[in-house]
């Protein structure tokens, strides 16, 4: 009954929605600098499950020569938790990923609505027909990305449903803001604060000055990344004070700088040339 009621709903969504475009991969992974999204993943069956929460703050962008692939530098913090690791475990790292043939539409979408969710936000869904007793729904979000996964297999023969959902919970580009945010104890949500945090000059080849004359604090330490994640330079601060770095070795390309202020992390972002 629950297969034929869902398949039922999905298909009156199909149908009554055709009329939408599709969008093109460009108009969903079009992200700025600064922009945050939190997205939550959980999976279980009768054994075993996992829950997972992921921040991805946008903290650099570039395109190739032909313009036709875009990069984005994302720095991410995670929580995990699972049947084998029930105390769970907090990560972060800085990754590049790109995408590519910005101008081609999405392909096998079933329908394309704007939702009540997401501020109103172009949603387009792929509902391939029930096999098996699977149940899949794809979404991809305008400006929000994707694809967001809800695959449930109702196995009544073992008496149990295994499930996998991930989705996007919270984001914030610009002043469009929508979601609950996931408190991170080393939360990505403070790279984006008030604090007096300043790199210059910017881009810069030899020396580059970091301002943390207006805060005060009892420790202070960082990271210098570059845009594929790699460690290059682990930094140190006794005091409040400007301090200047030589970064005339390094390649040309962009930085970020992660600081761990009092157990609280901010990141900025700098260009060698």
């Amino acid at each position: 009954m629950k297969l034929i009621g869902l398949s039922l709903l999905l298909g009156l969504i199909s149908s009554g929605l055709k009329g939408q475009s599709v969008s093109t991969i460009g108009e969903i992974y079009d992200y700025e600098i600064n922009d945050v999204f939190e997205i939550k993943e959980t999976g279980s069956n009768g054994f075993s499950g996992f829950l997972e929460y992921s921040s991805i703050l946008i903290s650099g962008k570039y395109y190739s020569a032909n313009s036709d692939t875009v990069f984005y530098i994302r720095s991410v913090n995670t929580y995990y938790s699972g049947t084998n690791n029930p105390e769970g475990s907090y990560n972060f790292f800085v990754d590049t990923i790109s995408y590519t043939n910005l101008s081609s539409l999405l392909g096998n979408m079933d329908s394309v609505y704007y939702s009540a969710d997401y501020n109103g936000r172009k949603v387009n869904l792929s509902t391939p027909p029930i096999f098996d007793s699977w149940v899949i729904e794809t979404s991809y979000i305008e400006g929000c990305g994707g694809p967001y996964d809800d695959t449930n297999w109702y196995g009544d023969d073992e008496g149990f449903i295994t499930s996998h959902w991930l989705g996007l919970t919270y984001f914030k580009k610009g002043l469009d803001e929508w979601g609950t945010i996931y408190y991170f104890p080393t939360s990505i949500e403070k790279l984006n604060s008030k604090l007096n945090f300043r790199v210059y000059p910017n881009p810069t080849s030899n020396i580059l000055l970091l301002d943390l004359t207006d805060q005060n604090f009892s420790s202070c330490y960082g990271t210098i990344y570059s845009s594929t994640g790699k460690r290059i330079e682990e930094l140190m601060f006794s005091k409040t004070e400007k301090k200047q770095l030589d970064i005339s070795t390094l390649n040309k390309g962009l930085y970020i700088i992660r600081l761990n202020i009092d157990g609280d992390f901010y990141s900025a972002t700098f260009v060698k040339n």
